[in-house]
């Protein structure tokens, strides 16, 4: 189903602000008509590396000259109604009512969008927001559309369905509270009842529960709690209600005192803090302070959403101890650096950054997940906006104060200071240490049962997916059609290549196993792999250079390595013809034992690789030495399909992107599988590793060929190793050292024994053939 061709591009800002914008990246009027295009045209412009994603506009004019004054396209956006990982049942209600629209969900991972048809003239007067978390549009909006894709809501029809009644029963009228609050169900009086919040304090709060004693608490934080979380006034300002301060921070848009409404959500913010967002007690407590007036009393709509807003946008609660007594320390330009380092790491940092020694890097608490700073440059420009809010003592030599804390010697000497201040650092083993917890953009995925929660601090969780999973319901058809397309519809080894997508998106490395996907050109092991690796993102995936896992003439630098830490999936793509595995390097990455790395001009550290080993290639590298532990490391995956020319769809890349979100849940599931039964390797797999490692196993291949198994005869070490070195010579090989030969029969079983004065092994008895009867000391 297409929508008008009213697409556009659009970006996101530093500041989080989504921009309509053309291919360059400059801001363009979105309800220009000569800046629309078609989806494909906005397809082939947009794409992550250029920071450009796809939007679509609302015009009620061009709904009327398409279809005439009773017909055209509303959008219906549910907002921040994601809790523990999963939506509301308010939201699923609102959602399913609109079975036959289209929908995704948002792109914070957070909301759902709806997008469908209706009658205009049945819905006028009525409101675009209401409840807090709800908006109603159908002209004049620009719609940022997400990469998970819109598909019709209820998987049935084409997205045409018209939705006007159910609209109706929804979108509340202008200036009616009570139809606003009938409208969704969410509020049965003026009180606040089933609101799709918690009922109580949340479980990390730890607070007085006497209202006498918290307010105390709050008066006492001073600005330092304020700055600490965000906000511009302090707790006693708001509470005061102190007029000269809100009017600087809040200025009213008609120059009379202050903006009232601002102040009031101001103030509930910091109630939702020191309440643990406890609804009711904000509520009971707001009543109390000064910026109570007649607007909270008699707009039940009105402080409902003020109260839900705060809760929804509140991130950490009171949990006790001294949060206020050394986040309140007042830094100033006289302070010694030892000691404004450690003010500021108190007053900004503490709880919100940490420093990883073995990456040189802090990490950041940013939009509801800790963030690894892509360079130490963000570090040092915290640093650099934090000195010059420093204030200056007295009134003279301002400008030598201000110009110390500006010099780029002292901010390199206190960002270095702040990575030894207590509680800064936090090793690398202490992140994403739970191998069966994936991280996704807005939630935690625990991958032994599926089930999702909202990302917290405490996780300690870097990585994320590109996307998160999509709704239960909808299924990726394309990429079920294209399974089945490359695995000749085998159920077996759909199921198996599930299986594995799982165990890759765990950090286990239990199977100790790597994992080679066999096959000549278009066959479509490289979009598998491409699809997994994208969907799991860059932050779980790594793609390797061949020359890490085959044999070279020179040692690898280690910060190769080093590229594997913290990662999930390691991909190597196409290996070069006539190469041997580098079997030792094999060894350590799917062993699970620890490594030694170190990142370019950077002392060496050591981790536990986490990741699971996927080669694909249209060649096979040789094999120097093949044991039963090798046998037991390597599985190969055909791919033996040749898609013709005629059926390869160019655009199945794009088509799979967009089900991303759905072929994540698959992933996920896969894991899950994984946990409870093992990867459960099907037939064409073992029967083709064996196949492969019966080929590439040249001294079975020697013993065979030369000599008959029999327990009362026995070789001289002479002898065996004369006909290894003919044996070799035919096939152009280098001859071998007894020591190995010996080594290598012990692998296979073989005992060693004495006969004279000749060493050699028992259980093998040489076949007369013309090549052997030629070698010395035989005959026939």
């Amino acid at each position: 189903m297409k929508l008008p061709e009213r697409y556009i591009l659009w970006k996101l800002t530093n500041d989080r602000r989504k921009v309509p914008c053309d291919e360059r990246g400059v801001a363009i009027n979105p309800y220009d008509p000569l800046r629309w295009m078609t989806f494909e045209a906005a397809t082939s412009k947009s794409g992550t590396s250029k920071g450009l994603r796809i939007g679509w506009v609302l015009s009620r004019k061009d709904d009327t000259r398409l279809y005439g004054p009773n017909d055209g396209w509303f959008f219906l956006d549910l907002d921040k109604c994601r809790q523990s990982g999963e939506w509301t049942p308010e939201a699923q209600s609102v959602f399913t009512a609109f079975k036959g629209a289209l929908g995704e969900v948002s792109v914070s991972g957070m909301g759902l969008h709806v997008i469908g048809r209706f009658d205009p003239q049945m819905l006028q007067n009525r409101r675009n927001k209401w409840d807090g978390w709800l908006e109603f549009y159908s002209d004049k909006r620009f719609v940022a559309l997400s990469d998970n894709g819109l598909s019709v809501i209820g998987d049935k029809g084409d997205g045409l369905t018209d939705c006007t009644e159910a609209l109706k029963a929804l979108v509340p009228f202008r200036n009616d509270p009570k139809a606003a609050m009938a409208s969704t169900g969410l509020l049965a009086s003026t009180s606040l009842q089933n609101s799709g919040l918690p009922e109580g304090a949340d479980p990390n709060y730890s607070g007085p529960e006497n209202d006498e004693e918290l307010i105390d608490l709050a008066l006492q934080s001073g600005g330092g709690a304020a700055a600490k979380f965000g906000m511009k006034a302090c707790f006693r300002d708001l509470w005061e209600a102190r007029e000269e301060t809100l009017r600087k921070h809040y200025p009213s848009p008609t120059d009379d005192g202050f903006d009232h409404s601002s102040a009031d959500l101001a103030l509930m913010n910091h109630l939702a803090f020191w309440t643990g967002k406890d609804r009711r007690r904000m509520d009971r407590l707001f009543r109390r302070s000064g910026l109570m007036r007649d607007k909270y009393e008699l707009r039940a709509d009105y402080h409902i959403n003020t109260i839900q807003y705060a809760i929804r946008s509140c991130e950490q609660v009171y949990q006790g101890g001294n949060q206020g007594s050394e986040a309140n320390a007042e830094p100033h330009a006289l302070m010694p650096d030892h000691q404004l380092a450690l003010t500021l790491f108190e007053q900004h940092w503490r709880g919100r950054g940490f420093y990883i020694p073995e990456r040189d890097r802090w990490a950041f608490w940013k939009e509801g997940r800790w963030q690894l700073s892509s360079n130490k440059q963000e570090a040092l420009t915290r640093v650099r906006t934090q000195l010059a809010q420093v204030r200056t003592i007295g009134i003279e030599k301002v400008a030598q104060q201000r110009k110390r804390l500006g010099q780029k010697k002292s901010i390199d000497d206190i960002a270095a200071l702040m990575k030894s201040t207590p509680g800064a650092s936090k090793p690398l083993a202490e992140w994403d240490a739970d191998p069966l917890e994936l991280g996704t953009p807005s939630s935690v995925i625990d991958l032994r049962t599926g089930q999702a929660r909202p990302r917290k601090r405490e996780d300690f969780l870097l990585n994320s997916t590109s996307c998160d999973p999509g709704m239960p319901g909808f299924e990726p058809t394309n990429w079920f059609r294209f399974l089945s397309e490359i695995t000749k519809n085998d159920p077996e080894l759909i199921e198996f290549l599930q299986r594995l997508a799982g165990y890759a998106a765990t950090g286990s490395t239990k199977e100790q196993m790597l994992f080679f996907a066999l096959g000549t050109g278009r066959n479509g092991k490289g979009t598998f792999l491409n699809t997994i690796g994208e969907i799991l993102g860059n932050d779980y995936t790594v793609m390797l250079s061949n020359a890490v896992v085959t044999e070279q003439k020179f040692d690898r630098h280690p910060t190769e390595l080093a590229a594997l830490v913290g990662k999930r999936l390691a991909r190597v793509s196409e290996i070069p013809v006539a190469k041997a595995w580098a079997e030792a390097t094999l060894k350590q990455i799917t062993g699970g034992d620890p490594l030694t790395a170190r990142h370019m001009r950077q002392d060496p550290f050591v981790f536990t690789p986490q990741c699971t080993l996927i080669i694909d290639a249209n060649n096979a590298p040789h094999v120097r030495g093949i044991d039963e532990a090798f046998r037991r490391r390597i599985q190969i995956i055909p791919f033996d399909v040749t898609i013709s020319p005629n059926r390869v769809d160019p655009d199945l890349p794009a088509k799979l992107r967009r089900e991303a979100p759905m072929i994540l849940a698959w992933i996920v599931e896969g894991a899950a599988k994984w946990c409870s039964s093992g990867l459960r390797i099907p037939k064409c797999v073992t029967n083709t590793t064996s196949s492969y490692l019966d080929q590439q196993d040249e001294f079975r291949q020697f013993l065979d060929e030369r000599f008959d198994l029999d327990p009362k005869e026995w070789v001289d070490n002479a002898t065996l190793r004369e006909q290894h070195t003919y044996f070799m010579d035919e096939r152009g090989g280098h001859s071998w050292k007894q020591h190995h030969i010996s080594e290598e029969m012990r692998k296979r079983g073989f005992v060693s024994c004495k006969s004279g004065s000749k060493r050699g092994w028992r259980g093998l008895k040489p076949k007369i053939t013309p090549q052997v009867a030629m070698m010395p000391g035989l005959s026939p």
